[in-house]
């Protein structure tokens, strides 16, 4: 097995497809297919790609994993019909939550966003905000916000007496983004001066 990598990292896997002498690389096999499991599931239409290196008789499956846990995969092929086949742990996202706010008195404002990769994320559908104490109750239900900038950037506001001075509070965000990735959650601490 792998070691584990991070959550929406590409997957990739180079293997050769041998001649019916078991020793000499086979170049131009067009029958492969794929099959891939998450945590023992298999994720039927799961977008990937399988193809040959050139022509050299060996040949790259990738993918994108798009959620933490275990995937695998096996690989046919119609030319001589051998399996071949690999897994890997998926243990932690790459991404983060990322965030501006100020307070003129009136109105408090926050804006979010999400990196993977250190790359502003612009691909996200909807975003929601709750302000939370450290206890975890909620001091300000923000809503969900589904008008985000092309930057990336979801903005809130409230009343800026909504938070007390010198009060930690943190932000309970939850980000989703398109089709396979799904839903992002982190919380993002600060303290009103």
């Amino acid at each position: 097995m792998a070691p584990p990598v991070t959550l929406n990292w590409d997957i990739t896997d180079h293997f050769p497809i041998y001649e019916l002498d078991g020793t000499t690389k086979h170049s131009g096999v067009t029958g492969l297919t794929a099959v891939i499991w998450f945590n023992g599931a298999v994720m039927v239409g799961f977008p990937h790609t399988l193809a040959e290196i050139g022509s050299s008789g060996e040949y790259l499956l990738s993918f994108t994993a798009t959620d933490k846990g275990l995937w695998s995969w096996e690989v046919t092929n119609t030319y001589n019909d051998d399996v071949y086949g690999g897994s890997q742990l998926v243990t932690r996202d790459n991404v983060k939550f990322e965030m501006t706010a100020s307070d003129n008195g009136v109105v408090a404002s926050f804006g979010i966003w999400m990196t993977k990769d250190g790359d502003r994320v612009t691909d996200l559908t909807s975003m929601t905000l709750n302000a939370r104490s450290t206890a975890g109750a909620v001091i300000q239900p923000f809503g969900t916000n589904t008008s985000c900038t092309s930057q990336g950037v979801f903005k809130f506001t409230c009343a800026a007496g909504t938070f007390s001075s010198d009060v930690e509070y943190y932000l309970d965000v939850v980000a989703i983004r398109t089709t396979p990735y799904g839903a992002w959650r982190s919380n993002l601490g600060f303290t009103k001066v």
